[in-house]
């Protein structure tokens, strides 16, 4: 009996392994983005980078869909599968807006 709560506490504790997920998100320009969201798709669980564009996630093991985002810069979404600790660094392009004409007229 007690070799199987020990099996049972080491199989639970292999199932729910958490790996490390790092990286740095930088601009088309290649600066660092400070303070960008990165977050798991359909979740509330997310970090936000620092001012070195740095951001470390705790995750489990199997495929995650990983939303990058930061004022100024279009979202961006990545597959990842998790297997161990890794790395994975992206770059946002900066978002560009067309801003319409605006006419100023005055009368007396």
């Amino acid at each position: 009996m007690r070799y199987a709560l020990a099996l049972l506490f080491l199989f639970t504790s292999l199932i729910t392994q958490a790996f490390q997920l790092s990286g740095t998100v930088t601009g088309s320009d290649g600066y660092p983005v400070a303070y960008a969201s990165v977050f798991v798709k359909s979740s509330t669980y997310g970090v936000a980078t620092n001012l070195k564009g740095a951001y470390f996630l705790e995750l489990s093991g199997g495929e995650h869909t990983l939303v990058f985002q930061a004022v100024g810069y279009d979202t961006k979404e990545e597959k990842i599968t998790i297997t161990g600790n890794q790395r994975f660094n992206i770059r946002l392009n900066i978002k560009t807006m067309q801003l319409e004409e605006v006419k100023v007229t005055a009368k007396r």
